[in-house]
């Protein structure tokens, strides 16, 4: 697989984690669900950042 389909992956994998917290949240756009979505998306993006950063150290293994 090359970067584009593995990037491809992590991202529908982000948008399927966001889906399944809007199933679990009744209501979504409460303080709770949007702290929630708040703290799930900086930690989607600090995961991706330290991916990108990462990926030439263990992405050839």
């Amino acid at each position: 697989m090359g970067d584009f389909t593995k990037a491809a992956i992590l991202i529908m994998v982000g948008f399927a984690i966001f889906g399944l917290m809007f199933l679990f949240i009744e209501n979504p756009f409460s303080d709770v669900g949007i702290i929630l979505m708040v703290v799930i998306a900086l930690l989607w993006a600090v995961g991706f950042a330290f991916f990108v950063r990462g990926k030439e150290k263990w992405w050839r293994r």
